[in-house]
């Protein structure tokens, strides 16, 4: 009896395997996908005015990181006068490791960091143009403009968020491939990304 229940057994098993690989050949399975959209909600304030940022600033004069601006104020600041390790104070912990790991990556020196930096704030003027709210974050929007004749001659985001564990203030952090960060400036009150 069991001699004969196992081979109907295995012909019914390879019947319904090839059954179902005459279903795939005729009829080929179709990708489908869902998308599930987040929703991220912000705001945005433009600075009335403006606010110009001294670049000449001395360090001393701007230790106190208690509000956003004054963080990203010394952010630039020390770019513009190529103190590099200035400007790390203003990074988060981790933020300055990945800096200074990339540094040793590309084999640069301080030095050389210096120069790039003064020369990418030579010649213009600073200023810190919005503030956008988002979660932990305050994104704050500058534009160069150049010296001789107001042009604009470049843009840039900053991400600041409060760090406890630090000592308290505002520290940069980098949140680049964030959507918000990347997209916060579009026009309307909405916008739809898909991947």
């Amino acid at each position: 009896m069991k001699f004969t229940l196992m081979p109907i057994a295995m012909i019914l098993c390879i019947m319904s395997a090839t059954q179902v690989l005459a279903v795939f050949e005729k009829n080929p399975p179709v990708l489908k996908k869902i998308i599930s959209e987040e929703v991220s909600q912000f705001y945005v304030t433009d600075y009335v005015p403006y606010v110009k940022v001294e670049l000449n600033s001395a360090q001393d004069k701007l230790q106190y990181i208690k509000q956003p601006e004054q963080t990203v104020i010394m952010y630039v600041c020390s770019q513009a006068q190529g103190n590099v390790d200035w400007f790390l104070t203003t990074l988060s912990r981790d933020y300055s490791a990945s800096f200074l790991a990339n540094m040793a990556d590309q084999g640069k020196t301080k030095d050389m960091v210096s120069k790039e930096m003064k020369t990418s704030f030579a010649d213009v003027d600073v200023w810190l143009q919005s503030i956008i709210a988002y979660g932990d974050y305050n994104i704050i929007h500058y534009v160069k403009k150049k010296v001789t004749d107001g042009s604009v001659v470049g843009i840039g985001d900053v991400a600041v968020r409060f760090q406890v564990d630090m000592g308290g203030g505002w520290k940069v952090e980098n949140i680049s491939d964030d959507v918000v960060f990347k997209n916060w400036n579009f026009v309307g009150d909405s916008m739809v990304i898909t991947k």
